[in-house]
């Protein structure tokens, strides 16, 4: 991504009530939302990638309740998922590959 890019929407994410998104490392986004935490590359996410590769953790990855709009989100700097609405996740590596 340039400094030039402006905001423009994004059509091809997989769901679309999102809260927020923390950056893990440069490759590596997190995407809050209502359905649960979405993994996906960043390089995906900002070409609009169409069919986006990515992993959502949500009840089967563990999350016993939905996130909520409300919600603050709170990292402790590292590299794991912030937290939200009292929930703190700890992700070694997404169990699908993420191109």
């Amino acid at each position: 991504m340039s400094w030039t890019e402006g905001i423009r929407p994004i059509h091809n994410f997989p769901y679309f009530n999102n809260y927020d998104i923390w950056a893990r490392d440069e490759d590596t986004l997190f995407v809050m939302s209502s359905a649960g935490i979405y993994v996906v590359r960043s390089d995906d996410l900002i070409a609009d990638q169409p069919n986006m590769p990515c992993e959502l953790l949500d009840a089967r990855m563990g999350l016993t309740s939905a996130l909520t709009a409300n919600s603050w989100t709170w990292n402790d700097g590292g590299s794991e998922p912030p937290a939200a609405g009292g929930f703190v996740a700890a992700v070694k590596a997404p169990s699908t590959p993420v191109r």
